[in-house]
């Protein structure tokens, strides 16, 4: 109380008061603790489950590489989306039946690709991984009707 009192007259409003930072650092923390939702929301989404999907596709001799994608969908929640790239024996135009007739067999059917898209590469970053991201993206624009 006696500190309360000495700071009150002398240092009220200066940037020396301790107690009238209060309004700040209540702000701070509702920022972190905003940031930590957002950050846990983000690790939600980030699910093992995609590895067994990508490892069912990725055994077929004609698949060179594989990527799986959770997309927005209404009825579900969240749909399956699998792009695929063809070994050079592999390419054909059955390659899509082929890979949904392989995961019928090997994966739960929540866990099987909605859509499948044979494409002729991954995009990658520069330390080899794929650009999920990237991926999404197309799937937006296509959702939307920008691609076909």
């Amino acid at each position: 109380m006696l500190l309360r009192n000495l700071v009150g007259r002398r240092l009220r409003g200066t940037r020396l008061d301790p107690f009238g930072r209060a309004e700040v650092r209540r702000v701070e923390r509702a920022l972190v603790e905003e940031y930590r939702a957002l950050v846990e929301h983000a690790l939600r989404r980030l699910d093992p489950s995609t590895a067994p999907r990508v490892v069912a596709i990725a055994e077929l001799p004609d698949v060179a590489e594989a990527a799986v994608i959770g997309v927005d969908d209404e009825i579900t929640g969240e749909a399956v989306v699998a792009y695929v790239k063809a070994t050079p024996a592999g390419a054909s135009d059955n390659l899509e039946d082929v890979v949904r007739r392989h995961c019928e067999s090997r994966l739960a059917r929540f866990k099987q690709p909605s859509v499948i898209h044979v494409v002729d590469r991954l995009p990658y970053t520069p330390t080899g991984k794929v650009q999920k991201g990237r991926l999404r993206a197309t799937e937006r624009r296509r959702a939307l009707g920008l691609l076909e």
